[in-house]
């Protein structure tokens, strides 16, 4: 074949491998893998039962697999991905991502965009080194990811939520889960139904639209602020009047009142709206 050339390729059953084209590429086979290599062009790719890999190409990409794995590597370009029953791995992606696993997991690693958007029902998100405004939902399973810049729209029906190493605005959703959160600079709010949430804070004064709202209907939360963290601290324990339930290195000025403790203070100008809020739990807060 000459290296210019769009290809169209859908045949009934077999593997498919394409190496160092330039062109578009729309393929198709009912019961094989297709493999893409070094090559440059649009790609529109299908299998139903087999694996599909593209690496060190560019490009826009819209790929689906049927029972398969979808694999990209090194690759320059916007991806749209769905798979049913397998997995999803992207890395070393520049270029905005839109994928959807049914049945697998998906993970992220690399990532440079403006937009990254993921959905998996049955398996667990991952993702590490990505930089774009994240919208992740997972379905039964957890979300895990690490060392973020950018805004992240998080939510999990059934599985925990760990960010670590976070930076930028940070919105967190789970239906039954523990929230965990370690070193995040930027804006958080974190709400569960049923679970613990636990965060450990980070400041840096060059970040603007700070704010914290952590909030559980059924759990305890506790957070690690740094020392002189300028917050207007309002911590509210529902369904108690046991001042015991709010344990604080701040000295914070507490209230009872209809069946609910609040421990307020403003600390270093107040400048960051900081509210704790558990229901049927614990509030405890530690000074780094």
């Amino acid at each position: 074949l000459p290296k210019h050339i769009h290809l169209n390729f859908n045949i009934l059953g077999g593997d498919i491998s394409i190496n160092d084209i330039i062109g578009n590429l729309n393929l198709s086979t009912l019961g094989g893998d297709i493999s893409i290599l070094d090559s440059n062009g649009e790609i529109n790719s299908k299998t139903n039962g087999g694996t599909i890999t593209i690496k060190s190409s560019m490009g826009n990409s819209k790929v689906h697999s049927y029972g398969g794995e979808i694999n990209l590597e090194n690759f320059k370009g916007s991806v749209s991905g769905s798979t049913i029953g397998g997995d999803i791995l992207l890395e070393s992606i520049s270029g905005n991502i839109n994928c959807q696993s049914s049945g697998g997991f998906i993970s992220l690693t690399e990532i440079d965009a403006n937009t990254i958007s993921c959905r998996a029902s049955g398996g667990e998100i991952i993702g590490n080194n990505l930089d774009g405004n994240l919208t992740l939902k997972c379905f039964g399973d957890k979300i895990q990811i690490k060392n973020i810049n950018g805004i992240s729209n998080l939510y999990s029906s059934g599985g925990n939520i760990l960010v670590e190493n976070h930076s930028g605005t940070l919105l967190i959703n789970s239906e039954k889960g523990n929230i965990i959160i370690e070193e995040a600079v930027g804006g958080i709010e974190a709400i569960t139904s049923s679970g613990d949430i636990d965060a450990d804070l980070s400041y840096d004064s060059s970040v603007n639209d700070y704010s914290v709202y952590m909030e559980t209907h059924l759990g305890n939360i506790k957070t690690i602020v740094p020392k002189n963290y300028p917050a207007n601290m309002e911590n509210i324990v529902y369904q108690t009047t046991s001042i015991k339930s709010i344990n604080s290195d701040i000295i914070l000025n507490i209230d009872v009142e209809h069946e609910k403790v609040i421990g307020k203070r403003s600390i270093a100008g107040g400048i960051i709206p900081f509210s704790l809020k558990a229901h049927h739990g614990t509030i405890t807060i530690k000074d780094k």
